[in-house]
C-alpha cells in the first residue's frame, strides 16, 4: 500500500491485480481516496489508498523512463546540466546518486539515497528538475 502523502499526479502505481496506474487526481477527504486512471486506457476507476501498491525499481522500468545503462552497468539520465545515476548494489538495493556539471567535467554529489520504488524515483526527479520522467512503451 502507498501513503496517500507521497504521491503526487503523474506518479505511476499499480493496483491489486498488478495494473499500471498513473494518479490524474488525488483526493484526501474521507477514505483518504484517490483517483487514478489506468495508463494509456480511457476508463477512469476509482481507488482507494488499500487498493494501490508501489511499483519497485526495475531495469525494465529505468529503461521506458529514459535512463541508459552505462559500461558500469548503473542506469543515469541526463537533463541540462543534472545528471541522475541509479546504482543496484549485490544485495539488489537501488541507490540515487547526482551529478551537477558546473564549469568542470561533472562535479559529483554522491548523496547515495535509498530508492525502493518508482514514485520516490518521480518525485526526486521532478523536484531536482521540474520536469516529469517520461514513460515510453
Amino acid at each position: 500500500m502507498v501513503e496517500i502523502k507521497e504521491l503526487r499526479i503523474g506518479n505511476f502505481v499499480k493496483d491489486k491485480d498488478g495494473k499500471l496506474i498513473v494518479v490524474d487526481s488525488i483526493v484526501t477527504a474521507e477514505g483518504e481516496g484517490i483517483n487514478a486512471g489506468i495508463l494509456y486506457n480511457g476508463c477512469i476507476p476509482d481507488y482507494y489508498q488499500q487498493d494501490i501498491f508501489p511499483i519497485e525499481l526495475s531495469n525494465e522500468f529505468l529503461i521506458k523512463l529514459g535512463f541508459k545503462q552505462d559500461i558500469d552497468e548503473d542506469f543515469i539520465i541526463e537533463n541540462g546540466r543534472l545528471a541522475l545515476i541509479i546504482v543496484e548494489d549485490e544485495q539488489q538495493n537501488w541507490f540515487v546518486r547526482y551529478r551537477e556539471d558546473i564549469g568542470m567535467p561533472y562535479m559529483d554529489f554522491n548523496i547515495n539515497t535509498p530508492m525502493d520504488y518508482l514514485h520516490q524515483l518521480q518525485n526526486l526527479y521532478y523536484c531536482l528538475t521540474g520536469e516529469d520522467l517520461q514513460y515510453v512503451e
